[in-house]
């Protein structure tokens, strides 16, 4: 597994992104980034966590016109992978 692995993900409209809610397992980041874009090409840095302990986390953020969302991992906090066992995005009402 790479340290620079990523997951993406499309949502139906564009929305003011608040709160991105990740769920690991025991492999999981030490470091990673939140990215966002409009349109799936240009991404812009929401979010940087470091020292991420894994479990549950919970990134807030103010992005707007956010449709992509992608964690990008920079560096693992074990000798596997990253285990991503779920997302959660939440938009904020303007």
């Amino acid at each position: 597994m790479d340290d620079g692995a990523w997951w993406q993900v499309e949502l139906e409209r564009p929305v003011r992104l608040g709160r991105v809610a990740l769920h690991w397992q025991d492999a999981h980041p030490s470091a990673y980034r939140v990215q966002v874009s409009s349109d799936g090409r240009r991404w812009r840095t929401a979010a940087t966590v470091r020292n991420a302990r894994g479990g549950h986390e919970s990134v807030r953020m103010d992005a707007r016109d956010v449709r992509h969302i992608r964690v990008q991992g920079e560096k693992r906090a074990t000798q596997y992978g990253y285990s991503l066992w779920a997302v959660e995005a939440y938009a904020v009402t303007d």
